[in-house]
């Protein structure tokens, strides 16, 4: 038996690309044995191919070998029996494995001196597009090498799909559209997340199941896109009164494959940006939305007649950059997911009763400022489907003196990410003391008068000192001086800082009454006071440190109420804003204490103290004390520890040798000092 190793390209795209010339081998050869080698994270795609005999997982990292690995393969190979190898790579050293193989016939294009490894030397015309230049490899030279192929397809069994299915709990009752939001060549070849998130909004407002696709290193953007949707859907269910059931699964990075495969087959439509998951849709014959921005639909389009391109055809694109030269990114950003969203149902509901020709996709224009609005969809639609949901504070367009829920959200990502959080200018003066307490030259002196010029500071810092809890008995203290050396610079600094949280919450945010804010401020008294006599009675960790790690727990919701005054007009209620607050508080808090150059063990007991079930070997640490204080602030709050769960403690009172009984001796024996530290820092 005839037998034929193909050896894969390494990429998702350039994997799709072989299906044909796999298919016209087998049209050669009906009883071959053709086997494909190809990286290991290609192989699961490789058997929805029907013409494949095995898949052999390689060692292969975009087309490039070691030499070692390379006789290693080809050692395993060699007693195969191979008689022809079909070299796709264009690397040196991909050739390697079939001539150490011993492989008789080995086909290949020319280029990287591969003429003394290769005995079937091709000549490709790199104008033509990828599939017809694999095909082309197929028969011998010059023989039947200009019959047009078929584009890539992909089989799919019931079977496989009922599997993936139950293994990622899903029971799809409505319509499916898959999104597909990452894109290998960079971010500006990527649709924006908060697009994805309004077209997400849109799809399941008008009745649709949104499954969003893509591998492990595109969840951060799906996790994203889920903040993006939990703040819409707050948002209009307290507006409207009710809470519609959206139908949104992120399965970024839960599925190989082969299971990408099988969900494609269950969707109605994709959108997809310019990647190898968009050849994958396209060979499902599915209704296809592929987005372009940086990269040209001439080079690799998608090879199917249900393919509709998506290109603003700006002056400045293709630029074929990974990010946007411009820096403005607009041949993405203003591609509109109404316009996705109004494409997608004409596709679904209204499917041409003739398939027009793959050079008939259709390719958008870049919209003039004189355009007319987006046409709605047809009214006869309506009786067949819940009216969209454009008027979402996603997809609206805000009213005049309104801000969208986007554009709050978009300020808050762009504010993390490029490490700018803006903050009230009267924490600059605490900023200033504690960059000067971290300068082992400065004096006391020094430090005095820079605390000097903040009042609230200095009122704070004298009266903590008088407080009995860190007295040393004798009149009371009234020289900024004195109380500095006596409190110490550490407490210096957790003072410091709770003045600039304080300033934080200063002010009214619109929708958060003051009580509420208050209770906020005072409950992470609270927990900074019950670390810190934790701290001293229960381990060595220093008490200053815990102090501050409590102080700082919640810090990014302090930051959240604050930049929330910029959008008065952007939440109805208590309610939608706190759910901003959740969903967002632990990114916020994390890059304030990276913007304060807070110590990293802090910055980890805030970051994980939500953790109850957390383990780690050796002592109480510092997260632990701060997971103990959270957990213990009601009881303490309330003045009693039977109201406590202890059935939902967490893991870290068994470190802290903490139980009902030694609790409550804890509080008995800390109740004062705990009083006089809430009330020298309230």
């Amino acid at each position: 038996m005839l037998k034929i190793l193909v050896i894969s390209p390494a990429s998702i795209g350039g994997a799709m690309m072989l299906e044909p010339l796999l298919r016209r081998l087998r049209e050669q050869h009906p009883d071959a044995a053709i086997d494909v080698l190809a990286p290991a994270a290609i192989v699961p795609l490789l058997w929805r191919m029907a013409e494949i005999g095995r898949a052999i997982p390689a060692p292969l990292m975009d087309g490039h070998f070691s030499l070692k690995a390379c006789w290693r393969m080809a050692r395993q190979l060699k007693h195969e029996g191979y008689v022809r190898a079909i070299v796709l790579p264009g690397a040196f050293t991909a050739a390697l494995i079939p001539f150490f193989a011993g492989i008789p016939w080995r086909t290949g294009f020319r280029g990287a001196m591969r003429s003394i490894l290769l005995n079937d030397v091709r000549s490709q015309d790199k104008k033509a597009p990828a599939v017809e230049r694999f095909v082309s490899l197929a028969g011998r030279r010059h023989v039947d090498s200009h019959r047009p192929s078929d584009p890539p397809r992909l089989r799919t069994e019931m079977s496989h799909v009922r599997t993936t299915l139950a293994k990622l709990a899903l029971a799809p009752t409505s319509p499916v559209v898959a999104l597909c939001a990452g894109a290998e060549g960079g971010p500006a070849r990527r649709w924006p997340a908060h697009h994805f998130a309004e077209l997400a909004w849109n799809l399941t407002g008008a009745g649709y199941e949104v499954w969003l696709l893509g591998a492990g290193e595109d969840a951060e953007t799906g996790a994203e896109i889920e903040r993006l949707l939990a703040v819409a859907r707050v948002k209009v269910s307290i507006r409207d009164g009710h809470g519609k059931t959206r139908k949104f699964h992120n399965l970024c990075g839960k599925a190989d494959l082969a299971e990408t495969v099988d969900l494609f087959a269950v969707a109605r439509a994709a959108v997809v940006n310019d990647s190898g998951l968009m050849h994958v849709a396209a060979a499902l014959g599915k209704p296809l939305f592929a987005l372009y921005g940086s990269t040209s639909p001439s080079v690799s389009p998608p090879l199917s007649s249900q393919a509709r391109i998506i290109s603003l055809k700006l002056p400045c694109s293709p630029c074929s950059k990974r990010e946007c030269p411009l820096g403005h990114f607009n041949c993405m950003k203003e591609i509109h997911p109404r316009r996705v969203f109004n494409d997608i149902l004409a596709a679904v509901h209204q499917r041409p009763k003739t398939t027009p020709a793959p050079e008939q996709v259709r390719t958008e224009t870049a919209p003039q400022k004189s355009a007319a609005p987006a046409p709605a969809a047809p009214k006869r639609e309506a009786a067949h489907r819940p009216a969209p949901a454009l008027a979402t504070p996603l997809a609206a367009a805000p009213r005049a003196g309104q801000s969208s829920g986007f554009e709050f959200i978009e300020g808050l990502a762009t504010e993390l990410s490029s490490k700018k959080l803006i903050f009230p200018t009267s924490i600059n003066i605490t900023m200033k003391i504690r960059h000067a307490l971290h300068d082992p030259n400065a004096s006391t002196g020094k430090i005095v008068h820079i605390v000097g010029a903040e009042p609230v500071l200095s009122a704070q810092l004298l009266r903590l000192c008088n407080a009995a809890a860190f007295s040393m008995g004798g009149k009371p203290v009234s020289d900024l001086h004195i109380a500095v050396v006596r409190l110490g610079y550490t407490m210096v600094q957790n003072v410091a800082i709770s003045v600039g949280m304080r300033q934080l919450m200063e002010g009214k945010a619109h929708g958060v009454t003051p009580p509420v804010i208050e209770g906020l401020w005072k409950r992470s008294i609270r927990v900074a006071a019950l670390c810190f006599v934790s701290a001293k009675r229960l381990t060595r960790i220093n008490a200053d440190t815990a102090m501050l790690a409590g102080l700082l727990h919640d810090i990014g919701k302090f930051y959240i109420l604050n930049r929330a005054r910029d959008y008065p007009d952007l939440f109805n209620n208590d309610a939608a804003l706190w759910e901003v607050v959740d969903q967002w508080h632990a990114d916020v808090g994390e890059a304030i204490l990276e913007s304060w150059e807070i110590p990293e063990e802090i910055d980890l007991a805030v970051r994980d103290h939500r953790d109850t079930q957390r383990t780690h070997r050796g002592p109480a640490d510092l997260t632990d004390i701060v997971t103990a204080a959270d957990f213990l602030d009601g009881a303490f709050h309330a003045g009693n520890i039977q109201e406590l769960n202890w059935d939902t403690a967490p893991m870290a009172f068994t470190r802290l040798d903490l139980n009902i009984e030694n609790c409550k001796t804890l509080m008995q024996e800390t109740k004062e000092e705990l009083g006089q530290i809430i009330h020298a820092f309230d």
